[in-house]
């Protein structure tokens, strides 16, 4: 997201962008928490989750290099139900939340980018929802793969069967 960005806008960011390193399970955004930070990452994956009742958690969505984590902050709506946390390590940009959102409400080129990845997260979610009513595990699962490969851009993704499963909402077993 940030090499789609113009010339003024990374002049503008780039003292408040902080590099970061991101291990794999990294808490990015927590659950019913306003994020203080938004991050791009540039490098590697990161999951959005909802916890169920029981404790369970399904993914809900995926960020990587194409978007940011700490949308509902920049856009002033608050908290979230979701947490977001690193799946696959990697590396990135750490910005304050309010800086990135003046910066919002500022440039064009980034209110547009923004929104684009809005209706992106809009899209994949309404396919997932699809594709888990339509779709056996092994075909959910091939979705799955493309969509982190796409985001990550490499063929090499280390996760756990047990992993998989949970982001899939199924057995580890039907995963193996």
């Amino acid at each position: 997201m940030l090499a789609a960005l113009g010339r003024s806008e990374i002049n503008r960011l780039a003292p408040h962008l902080s590099p970061m390193t991101f291990s794999q399970n990294a808490p990015l955004a927590a659950s019913g928490k306003k994020a203080r930070y938004a991050y791009f990452v540039e490098e590697g994956m990161a999951s959005t989750v909802i916890t169920m009742r029981d404790g369970s958690t399904v993914e809900v969505g995926v960020v990587g290099r194409e978007g940011v984590v700490g949308l509902p902050a920049v856009l002033g709506v608050g908290s979230s139900p979701l947490r977001t946390f690193m799946q696959i390590a990697g590396h990135g940009f750490r910005i304050k939340a309010e800086r990135l959102q003046k910066e919002f409400e500022r440039s064009r080129r980034l209110r547009f980018l923004l929104q684009q990845f809005v209706q992106l997260q809009m899209v994949l979610m309404a396919q997932s929802a699809a594709c888990n009513r339509l779709h056996e595990t092994s075909e959910r699962l091939a979705r799955w793969i493309l969509t982190c490969q796409d985001r990550v851009g490499s063929d090499c993704l280390q996760l756990k069967h047990e992993f998989l499963a949970q982001m899939l909402g199924t057995r580890r077993s039907s995963v193996t």
